[in-house]
Order: structure tokens, then sequence, then C-alpha cells
């Protein structure tokens, strides 16, 4: 059987589409190595680049140093890129135990040379958050503080709008507050 000059075009165009539809993720720009890889390569040597005969530091200037303790898998001092942010850290410590409390963090912020990271537990009361104010307080306030009633609060607040708290051992002057009572309610309350 004798091919026409037309069938043989046909039959090499055919097989050329093949070939370069077989080959056309050979052909993509995304198989071309990037300049960044490239000077990741240890044989990758800039014309900037320090004789290798001259000693390097241990520390590149472009890394720091950064301490992370607290409610991480492994808590310690690491050396990171300058401009890591704290949820990489988080990340390179190993993640976060199940207790840790980030509301508080924010984790998009970029880490500074000999910081230190604490990363406290939700089950953690922070002093300053927990304690309520006797001089300042609403009466709701005072009822939440464990040991105190809404008879109690109505006392409280009538006792310090006569006489403000000096001290949170002035609730003692109250009466149906004693030392037992304050001893229970003291950890939670402030005057500052």
């Amino acid at each position: 059987m004798k091919l026409t000059k037309f069938e043989i075009i046909i039959i090499i165009l055919i097989l050329g589409l093949g070939a370069l539809f077989l080959t056309k993720d050979n052909l993509s720009l995304d198989n071309v190595p990037k300049i960044e890889s490239l000077r990741k390569n240890k044989d990758y040597k800039d014309k900037n680049d320090k004789n290798e005969n001259e000693n390097e530091s241990d520390f590149d200037e472009g890394e720091i140093e950064v301490h992370i303790d607290g409610r991480v898998k492994n808590p310690g001092v690491y050396k990171i890129k300058k401009g890591t942010r704290l949820k990489d850290l988080i990340d390179e410590a190993g993640g976060l135990l199940d207790d840790a409390k980030t509301s508080n963090l924010n984790l998009a912020r970029k880490l500074k040379d000999e910081e230190k990271i604490t990363i406290k537990s939700y089950l953690d009361k922070d002093e300053e958050d927990s304690k309520i104010n006797i001089n300042t307080a609403s009466k709701d306030m005072l009822t939440s503080i464990p040991g105190v009633g809404s008879k109690m609060a109505d006392k409280i607040i009538k006792y310090r709008q006569e006489h403000p708290f000096n001290t949170i051992e002035d609730l003692l002057n109250i009466t149906g507050i004693g030392k037992k009572k304050f001893e229970e309610i003291k950890l939670y309350i402030t005057t500052d």
C-alpha cells in the first residue's frame, strides 16, 4: 500500500502533536530551577560570597535567637531566620500542647533577636485578669467571687460608699465577714 503525500503529512502532524502533548509537562516553566533554589544549593557561589578559606561564624547575620517556653512540646532557644513569624517558631518547637492559650498572642507577628515568648495555659489564672477590685466592682462582679452572695455584695457596696477600701483587710470591718470568710475570698480581690 502506497501512501500519498497528503496522508504522509497528516501522519507526521499527528505524530508531532502527540509527541508535543506527551512532553508538554517537560516544557512548562515549573521545571526550570528558580534562582532562590540555586542559591540554597551548597555548590552555588556568588561573586560576593566570602573566600572558602575565610572562617565563617556559626551565626549568620540573617538569623536570630529566640527563647520559647510554656505550653509548647519542645521549649528552648531556637536559631531562626530573621523575619520568622511566631506561628512558624511554634511549629519548629513541635507545636502547641492541648491546653495552650493563644487568644492573647499575635501569631502573625515577626520575632526579634533575644526575645522570650511564654505560651500560657488557658487553665492558668492571670493574677491581673482574675482579681476583682472591691472599690469599683459591680454587684454582679462581686457575686462572681466564690463565697460572696447577693446580700454580701450589697454590704460591700454600702460600706465602700462611706469608706473606700484602702486594703483588702478592710473587708473585716463589714458585719458578716469574719476571718474565715476573708481567707476564702482574699485570693480573688484587690483594692488597686
